[in-house]
């Protein structure tokens, strides 16, 4: 019978003491990155650039989106501003902000074609940092229709990747294009015809 043969066991082998702290402060730091990562992605996710290229997009009949609805606070006081829904009437939904300087651009033209009352537009200022400024800039291009405030959460639902943006919503509450960038008054004049008559809307 083989007989059993028992060795002193290896000696254990250990870090140095002083690496234990370094450890432990390098998970901390990665763990504060990670966090800071997150954060700066939801901040990102909720903040829309107004660095967007001008562009027409178009759904065709079957495929296009229902408006999400909201009912926002509106800008400056006064009654709530509905966004969205089945109206019954096509709408124009045009998203902005103050501090936006390609909305700055276009506002007059968005307010200019917005007087000749076509079809219903309604405004929201998103994400905006001044309130005072949103109602300055509405009050000098002579803005009449109503405005409301939202974070960027709506716009997301109307898939705007910035500001400015626009929206063209027909009369069944489905959105038929969406237009990124300042638009000019020539353009938006056409869209809006386009849609009060229920046609496609196109670049041509």
């Amino acid at each position: 019978m083989p007989t059993a043969v028992t060795t002193a066991p290896e000696q254990e082998r250990r870090l140095p003491r002083f690496f234990y702290p370094l450890l432990a402060f390098g998970v901390l730091a990665l763990a504060g990155l990670v966090l800071a990562g997150v954060l700066v992605a939801t901040s990102n996710s909720s903040r829309l650039t107004d660095k967007v290229g001008s562009q027409l997009l178009t759904y065709r009949a079957g495929h296009q989106p229902l408006a999400a609805t909201a009912t926002l606070r509106r800008l400056g006081g006064g009654p709530d501003v509905s966004v969205g829904g089945a109206v019954g009437h096509p709408t124009v939904v045009n998203f902005w902000a103050s501090w936006c300087t390609a909305c700055q651009q276009e506002l007059a033209a968005v307010a200019a074609v917005a007087r000749e009352h076509v079809v219903p537009f309604i405004g929201v200022d998103t994400n905006d940092t001044s309130a005072s400024q949103a109602l300055a800039l509405l009050h000098k291009v002579g803005a009449t229709y109503p405005v409301g405030e939202d974070n960027a959460s709506l716009a997301l639902k109307y898939n705007a990747p910035g500001l400015p943006t626009t929206a063209f919503v027909n009369a069944k509450g489905r959105i038929v294009a969406v237009y990124l960038g300042a638009i000019t008054k020539t353009a938006l004049n056409r869209f809006v015809h386009e849609l009060s008559r229920g046609e496609a809307i196109s670049t041509k």
